[in-house]
């Protein structure tokens, strides 16, 4: 049977929230895959993941420099693969900022001719305590990183590294073992 909340406006979840450690967890490293992208949109993701790790976000947020500095320590843990020629910029004069994209995206091409199309993120956080396992989350989209307001679907499965791999996992991994 359908769950009409499922669709309720109300019963929704911000993009950032999904990239948002569980309790307990920092960030520790991200792939995501998109068709487009925008500048302005991608500069949200390390800019977030910054404000997620900082100790006291009204400090960060009050130092743009601080700021700049997180989400260059962000930069150094993040890849975004994005199909060849799909990168919209503004016209406006690049920044530090924008060239902290630079290091982050990474245009692919798809085999015989076709489109990278896949809209998802895989997460690693580390736990705070040493005794717990580390988290992977992944996340499967159906918009692209740009600034778009149509609605989007995701679907979010968190789960936790083994010793042993599992095999129904395997073509998640294949895929990210394929990426450049």
């Amino acid at each position: 049977m359908l769950n009409r909340r499922s669709l309720d406006p109300e019963q929704r979840t911000l993009y950032g929230a999904n990239l948002q450690p569980p309790s307990g967890y920092v960030f520790d490293a991200a792939v995501a895959t998109t068709f487009s992208l925008d500048f302005e949109t991608a500069l949200a993701v390390p800019v977030s993941l910054a404000l997620f790790a900082a100790e006291n976000r009204d400090d960060i947020l009050s130092h743009p420099l601080a700021l700049l500095e997180g989400a260059e320590r962000i930069a150094g843990r993040l890849v975004v693969f994005t199909d060849a020629g799909h990168i919209q910029a503004s016209a406006r004069p690049h920044s530090r900022l924008c060239s902290l994209l630079e290091r982050i995206i990474v245009e692919v091409a798809a085999p015989q001719g076709g489109a990278f199309h896949p809209k998802m993120w895989a997460l690693r956080f580390t736990p705070l305590r040493p005794e717990d396992p580390a988290r992977l989350r992944l996340l499967i989209l159906s918009r692209n990183l740009t600034r778009d307001r149509s609605w989007d679907i995701a679907a979010t499965l968190d789960g936790v590294i083994t010793k042993q791999p599992k095999a129904v996992n395997r073509p998640v991994a294949d895929f990210l073992r394929r990426l450049p």
